[in-house]
């Protein structure tokens, strides 16, 4: 018996109308993703207390994980908005690239509060599509 993965499911994207002709593909931040984006955010630094390095009973050293939230916001932004038509700046295309996605998901409240509402419920979606196979197992 062998499992088979569908990899293309796992990257599986969505076209939503946004506004007006407008048009955003979207995917799901999985598990997977989540993983790579902290794992490119996260660093573990030694806890400082009153200028000196914080040990544990054994003389080790502890350590707390610092997330970069900037550079996390970059990286799920940039991974969940797969394309986009129909925008236009001064009647001109407006390409979907990593710093336009960010310019318009930093800068218009409806742009950002549509995307992550969306990116929620593919989220969910994807969970509840993931319980259901379990339960067939």
């Amino acid at each position: 018996m062998s499992f088979k993965i569908d990899s293309k499911q796992a990257n599986a994207s969505v076209e939503f109308d946004f506004t007006d002709g407008a048009k955003v593909t979207l995917r799901p931040l999985s598990r997977l993703a989540m993983r790579e984006i902290l794992k490119q955010t996260t660093t573990k630094k030694a806890i400082v207390h009153e200028g000196r390095v914080v040990k544990d009973e054994k003389g080790g050293i502890i350590k707390e994980e610092i997330t970069d939230n900037y550079l996390f916001q970059d990286l799920y932004v940039d991974y969940c908005i797969v394309s986009w038509s129909g925008f236009e700046d001064g009647g001109k295309p407006f390409p979907c690239i990593k710093e336009n996605k960010l310019y318009l998901y930093l800068n218009s409240d409806e742009f950002r509060l549509f995307v992550d509402k969306a990116i929620i419920d593919l989220t969910k979606a994807d969970e509840v599509a993931e319980k259901d196979a379990e339960k067939n197992l």
